[in-house]
């Protein structure tokens, strides 16, 4: 159900109202953003109370210990990069912010690092409820996340420790990861594989585990050995796993500068001759990614079982070529 409600805002006083409850916004129009005129003022009264709300840089710890107390039942903590909403009852106890804050502030950046595209969009929004539209967590603006994961939004060590579990942490960062994947380099089959190239990156950068000891293709072993003896693209497209592991092979090899490489000439690349096809987005994958690791890479495309034309093959086929 929709339960929320929004009212245009209007010179001089207005009257809102919503018998759910809720957070109170003031919501700037998306063609507005980039406007710099004076602040606009507005004051709030009347059946409101104040909500738990934290500005990294701006809240001091003396204000923070008298407002993780206030009594809304939902609170907000904000860094440049991020904003999250979770129960205030999460964070009542939570001592100093700041830390966590800028934690999740060096998280947004290491997706620009990656995705060489610099985050000049609106902060990015993880909002936990009690009932969601799909599964425990969903990319979008905000990203949503069952309430019950709400408390590991707000636990530093839980999500940067590498002797805790992960699997708490990568549901974030891999629905982060679908905000910043681009469909002119993700084809059918891989919607559910190039956001985590992203979740990889940060698990190396926060945690130090490289790709290819990430816990998550923990027992795989035995399927992936299976798969190459027979390869199939039609199963590689059903299996996230199959389907990260054929990159995680060219970033051990190459590192992620390859990937970096290969993103920023996708930014480069003007929208009219950006590969609007799955056949093109496969071809191109090889072909930039061969010219930016200086090797011809066909011959692994083709252990995979992933497609590409003659065309692409042809355009790398003067590399050396590799494979392991």
């Amino acid at each position: 159900p929709e339960i929320s409600r929004s009212f245009p805002a209007k010179t001089g006083r207005n009257r809102v109202a919503n018998p759910h409850g809720g957070l109170v916004y003031i919501e700037v129009p998306r063609s507005q953003d980039n406007i710099t005129s004076s602040p606009v003022k507005v004051q709030i009264t009347g059946g409101v109370v104040e909500a738990p709300f934290y500005v990294l840089g701006k809240t001091d710890g003396e204000d923070w210990r008298r407002l993780r107390s206030a009594p809304a039942p939902w609170a907000e903590l904000q860094c440049e990069r991020i904003t999250l909403t979770l129960p205030s009852e999460v964070i009542r106890s939570l001592e100093d912010p700041e830390p966590l804050m800028e934690f999740w502030n060096k998280v947004l950046n290491y997706y620009v690092e990656l995705g060489t595209r610099p985050l000049d969009r609106r902060p990015q929004r993880i909002v936990a409820d009690r009932q969601i539209s799909n599964g425990w967590l969903h990319a979008g603006y905000p990203i949503m996340a069952n309430i019950d994961v709400s408390p590991k939004m707000a636990n530093l060590k839980g999500l940067s420790d590498p002797a805790k579990d992960v699997e708490g942490a990568w549901g974030f960062w891999h629905e982060m990861g679908h905000n910043h994947q681009r469909p002119e380099w993700t084809f059918n089959g891989a919607v559910e594989v190039t956001c985590n190239l992203f979740s990889l990156f940060v698990e190396e950068k926060i945690r130090g585990i490289a790709p290819k000891n990430h816990p998550w293709f923990k027992d795989q072993a035995n399927k992936i050995s299976t798969y190459l003896s027979r390869p199939d693209f039609e199963i590689w497209k059903k299996d996230p796993a199959i389907g990260l592991l054929f990159f995680v092979e060219i970033q051990g090899a190459f590192g992620w500068q390859a990937f970096q490489q290969v993103f920023a000439s996708y930014a480069a690349t003007p929208d009219n001759e950006l590969p609007t096809n799955d056949e093109g987005k496969r071809d191109q994958w090889l072909i930039r990614m061969s010219r930016a690791t200086g090797k011809n890479l066909a011959p692994h495309f083709d252990r995979w079982g992933v497609p590409v034309s003659a065309a692409a093959r042809q355009e790398v086929a003067h590399l050396p070529p590799w494979r392991l």
